[in-house]
C-alpha cells in the first residue's frame, strides 16, 4: 500500500513541478541524443568504409604469369584476384588510345562495369568507348566491323561491346581479348590486383606481410608487389583517435549530465523534506524514503530515453540519411547495441546522482515538520556587527546550501570552458594559412592526370610516357606567355628501385631537386645540408620522412649512408646529405634534377609537375589566370590543382568541424542554462514563506529586486571567472597540441573574447529574467 501511495505521489509531483521535470527530462533527452548520434555516425562511417574496402583491392602484382594467377586464386585467403595487361598508349592524330585487357574480376575490382555487349573473347574482338565514336563522329553498334589503328597499323575489328565512360583528357580506352595480348608473346608481363578475405581484421603491417608471403610463395619478387596506398589510408580513416575523442566528449557530457541531474534531484529532495518527514512520522524507513528518488529516476529515465530515441533517429535521418539506411539494411544489431549502451549510460548517471543525495535523504526526520527551511544561524554567527540588507540576505541565500550552489556553478562553467576551447580551435584553423603550407611559393600546380612517370609500374609504358609527356618545352613556353604568370617551376621525377644500406628495396619515386626548392627544403631540414651545389658535387640525396622509411623498410636513416637507385640497367649511388620530414612532398627522395639522367636517357622527359607563381595574387586575378591556364591545357591529360581550391577544401572541412563543435557546445549550454533556470526557480519557490515575511516586515520591491540581482551576480562572477581562467588554460593547451601537428600546426592563438562576452551577457540576462519572472509569479502573489 505504501508503495502505491509513493507512486501516486511521484506522478502527482512530476505533474505539478513541470519546470523541474522538464529541465531534468530535457537534460536526459539531449544527453541521450548526443551520445547516440556520435556513436551512430562513428560506427556507420567505419562500417561503410570497411564495406567499400572489403570489395576493393589491397595490392597489385606486376610482371606476373597467368599460371601464377591461377595458383593464387586457389588460396583460401583470396576473395578475388583479377588479371590484365596495359599496352603503351597509341597516338592517333590529336588523341590517344589506351589499349588494355582486363578479365571480369579485374573489371569488377576497378568498377569497370558500364559495358553494353560482351567482353572480347577472340583476337579480332574489341570494346570501344562510346565517347570515341562521338569524337570521330562515327556511328557504330555491337556486331559492327570498325577500322582502327591499335599501334600495329590499321586493322578491322569486330565490335563486341561499347564502354560508357568519359575520356581522360583526350585519351580513350580500348579493351581487347587475352588472345590479342598473347599474340604479342606477353606471357610474363601481366598485372593483377588482389582482394583479400576480411582484410579489416588485420593491422596494416600484418596485411602487407600476409600479401608478401603469398607473393613469395608463387615466386613473385617483393619489388613486383605494389600496395594500394589509398586502401591503407582509408583503413585508418575512422581510427582510434576518433574513438578517443568520442570518449573524451562522452566523459565531459557525462560530468555535466551528472552535475545537472544531481542538482535537480537534490532540489527535488529539498522540496520533499516535509513530505518525507511525514512518511518517517507514520513509520516509513529510510529505504522507503529513498523510493521517491528511485521512482522519479525510473519514470524520467524511461520517458527521456523514449523521446531521445525518436529525436536521435529524426535528427540522424535528416543529416545522415544514407548512413542510417546502411545500418538498418546491413548491421541493425549495431543500432540496438548503441541504444542499449546509451540507455544504460543514462540510468547510470541517474543512479549515481541518486546515490549522491542519499545521505541528505537519510538525514531527514520527523522534526522537519516543525522547521520552515534550511537554517542559516550558523552562517549568521560568522558575521559580527552585520545589518540586514539586500546584499546580506542574498549572501545568506547563496551560502545556505553550498552543495547546490557548487553544482550549478560547475555545470555552467564547464559549458563555457567548452565554448571557449571550441572557438579557439576554430579560429586557429585558418584555411588560407593551411593551404599556403602546400603552396609555399606558387598558386597553381599542373601534374600528369594518370600513368605519370611516378606511378607507373610498367617499364615499357613509362618509356612511352617519358617520350610523349605533354609537359614539354612547348607547353612551358605557352604557359609563360599567359598574362599574370610570373614564374614557372619545373618539377622532375622518375620511378626507380631503391636499395637501402640494409638491403631492403622497393620501387619508389625520386624527385628532382632544383635551386628553386632550396629555401623550402632548408626550412624543413632536420639535419644535414640542403645546398644544391653540395648535393650535385657529392652525388647526394635528401631523404624525406625518415620515420616512415624506418617503419616500412627498417632503415634508420643517417647522414653519410649510401643508397642505390636502379632503373633498367642503370644504377645511381647517392650519399645521404640531408634529412627532412615534409608531409606535403611527393616522395621519399630528393636528388639534384641533373642526377636523374644518370638513370634515364638524355632524351627522356621526366617533367611531372609545373608550379606557377603569379604576379597579382588577388582573388579576381587568380581566378582569371586559372581560367586561362585551364583553356590552355584542356586538350592534355593534365590535372590542375590550385591554391584557391585548397582554401575551399579547408573551408568545407572547417564548416564540418564548426558544425560538430557548435552542436556539442549548444547541447551542453542548453543543459547548463536549463539547470540555472531550474535552480533559480527552485530557490524562489522553496523560500516563498520566508520572502513573504520579508514583505510583511517592510522590504520594498526595489530592495527585493536588489537582493535577487545581487544573488544572480554572485553566481555570475564565479561562473565567468572559472570559465575565463580554465577556458584560457584549456584553449591554450589545445593550441599547443595543434601547433605540433605538421599539417594543421603553426596557427596563431587568439582568445575568443567576443564569444566569451556574448556568453557572459547571455547567462547574466537569462538569470535576471528568471529571477524577475519568479518574483512576479511566486512572491507578489503572497
Amino acid at each position: 500500500m505504501k508503495d502505491n501511495i509513493l507512486k501516486t505521489y511521484v506522478r502527482r509531483d512530476l505533474k505539478l513541478n513541470k519546470i523541474k521535470g522538464f529541465t531534468i527530462l530535457l537534460t536526459i533527452i539531449l544527453s541521450f541524443i548526443f551520445i547516440n548520434i556520435m556513436s551512430l555516425y562513428s560506427v556507420s562511417a567505419k562500417l561503410i568504409f570497411q564495406d567499400k574496402l572489403e570489395n576493393g583491392h589491397q595490392a597489385s602484382f606486376v610482371k606476373i604469369k597467368p599460371e601464377e594467377i591461377e595458383g593464387i586464386k586457389s588460396e583460401e585467403s583470396i576473395r578475388k584476384i583479377g588479371i590484365g595487361y596495359i599496352f603503351p598508349e597509341v597516338g592517333v592524330e590529336d588523341i590517344n588510345l589506351r589499349i588494355a585487357y582486363m578479365d571480369s574480376e579485374l573489371r569488377d575490382l576497378g568498377n569497370v562495369n558500364l559495358i553494353k555487349g560482351d567482353y572480347p573473347k577472340k583476337q579480332d574482338e574489341i570494346i570501344v568507348s562510346e565517347n570515341y565514336f562521338k569524337y570521330v563522329n562515327q556511328k557504330a553498334d555491337i556486331g559492327d566491323k570498325i577500322d582502327i589503328d591499335l599501334g600495329t597499323g590499321l586493322s578491322t575489328y569486330n565490335l563486341s561491346g561499347i564502354l560508357y565512360s568519359e575520356a581522360v583528357g583526350e585519351t580513350y580506352p580500348i579493351f581487347v581479348s587475352k588472345e590479342y595480348v598473347d599474340k604479342f608473346g606477353q606471357t610474363d608481363n601481366y598485372i593483377s590486383q588482389i582482394s583479400m578475405k576480411s582484410p579489416n581484421l588485420y593491422s596494416e603491417n600484418e596485411l602487407k606481410e600476409k600479401i608478401i608471403l603469398l607473393a613469395n610463395k608463387y615466386g613473385i619478387e617483393d619489388k613486383n608487389v605494389h600496395f594500394f596506398d589509398m586502401y591503407f589510408y582509408y583503413m585508418g580513416f575512422v581510427n582510434e583517435n576518433q574513438y578517443y575523442m568520442i570518449l573524451a566528449l562522452g566523459l565531459i557530457l557525462g560530468l555535466i549530465s551528472f552535475l545537472i541531474i544531481h542538482n535537480i534531484l537534490y532540489v527535488f529532495a529539498l522540496e520533499d523534506r516535509k513530505n518525507i518527514a511525514i512518511l518517517r512520522l507514520i513509520g516509513a524507513n529510510k529505504k522507503q524514503a529513498l523510493y521517491l528518488i528511485n521512482t522519479r529516476i525510473r519514470y524520467l529515465g524511461i520517458i527521456g530515453i523514449c523521446l531521445g530515441t525518436i529525436g536521435t533517429f529524426s535528427l540522424f535521418f535528416i543529416n545522415e540519411k544514407d548512413k542510417l539506411l546502411f545500418l538498418f539494411k546491413q548491421k541493425p544489431i549495431y543500432i540496438l547495441i548503441i541504444l542499449i549502451l546509451s540507455s544504460l549510460y543514462i540510468f547510470f548517471v541517474l543512479k549515481l546522482s541518486a546515490i549522491s543525495v542519499k545521505r541528505d535523504i537519510n538525514r531527514i526526520s520527523a522534526k522537519e515538520l516543525f522547521t520552515n527551511s534550511q537554517s542559516t544561524s550558523h552562517l549568521v554567527k560568522r558575521k559580527k556587527n552585520y545589518f540586514i540588507t539586500p546584499k546580506f540576505l542574498a549572501w545568506l541565500n547563496v551560502k545556505r546550501d553550498p552543495k547546490k550552489t557548487t553544482y550549478m556553478i560547475l555545470s555552467l562553467s564547464i559549458g563555457g570552458i567548452l565554448l571557449i576551447t571550441s572557438y579557439t580551435f576554430l579560429q586557429a584553423f585558418n584555411p588560407e594559412l593551411l593551404a599556403k603550407k602546400s603552396y609555399v611559393n606558387h598558386e597553381i600546380s599542373i601534374i600528369l592526370k594518370e600513368n605519370s612517370v611516378l606511378d607507373s609500374s610498367n617499364d615499357n609504358l613509362m618509356n612511352t610516357i617519358q617520350k610523349k609527356n605533354p609537359i614539354d618545352k612547348d607547353l612551358i613556353h605557352s604557359l609563360k606567355k599567359v598574362n599574370n604568370i610570373e614564374k614557372v617551376e619545373i618539377i622532375q621525377g622518375i620511378n626507380a628501385e631503391f636499395i637501402s644500406p640494409n638491403g631492403s628495396s622497393d620501387n619508389l619515386n625520386i624527385e628532382g631537386y632544383t635551386t628553386q626548392q632550396e629555401e623550402w627544403i632548408k626550412d624543413n631540414l632536420l639535419e644535414g645540408d640542403s645546398s644544391y651545389q653540395v648535393l650535385y658535387a657529392n652525388n647526394g640525396v635528401i631523404v624525406n620522412q625518415p620515420k616512415e622509411i624506418q617503419k616500412y623498410y627498417g632503415w634508420d636513416v643517417k647522414i653519410g649512408d649510401e643508397v642505390k637507385f636502379k632503373y633498367q640497367k642503370k644504377e645511381f649511388k647517392a650519399i645521404v646529405i640531408g634529412i627532412t620530414d615534409i608531409l606535403t612532398g611527393n616522395g621519399y627522395f630528393y636528388v639534384p634534377a641533373e642526377s636523374l639522367y644518370q638513370l634515364a636517357d638524355e632524351n627522356s622527359n621526366l617533367n611531372y609537375e609545373l608550379r606557377l607563381s603569379l604576379k597579382d595574387k588577388s582573388l579576381i586575378s587568380q581566378e582569371k589566370t586559372i581560367s586561362d591556364v585551364k583553356n590552355l591545357i584542356n586538350k592534355y591529360p593534365l590535372k590542375l590543382d590550385t591554391y584557391l581550391n585548397a582554401v575551399d577544401e579547408y573551408k568545407v572541412s572547417l564548416k564540418t568541424s564548426k558544425k560538430l563543435l557548435l552542436s556539442i557546445t549548444f547541447i551542453i549550454l542548453v543543459m547548463g542554462v536549463g539547470n540555472l533556470i531550474n535552480t533559480y526557480l527552485s530557490n524562489i519557490v522553496s523560500r516563498r514563506n520566508e520572502m513573504s515575511l520579508f514583505n510583511l516586515i517592510g522590504m520594498t520591491k526595489s530592495q527585493r529586486s536588489k537582493m535577487l540581482m545581487t544573488e544572480n551576480m554572485y553566481y555570475m562572477k564565479r561562473i565567468l571567472l572559472i570559465t575565463l581562467i580554465l577556458g584560457a588554460i584549456s584553449s591554450y593547451t589545445l593550441y599547443i597540441f595543434i601547433s605540433r601537428d605538421k599539417i594543421i600546426g603553426g596557427m596563431n592563438y587568439k582568445f575568443p573574447i567576443i564569444e566569451f562576452l556574448v556568453y557572459a551577457l547571455l547567462i547574466y540576462i537569462l538569470g535576471n529574467i528568471t529571477l524577475k519572472t519568479a518574483d512576479n509569479i511566486f512572491i507578489k502573489q503572497r
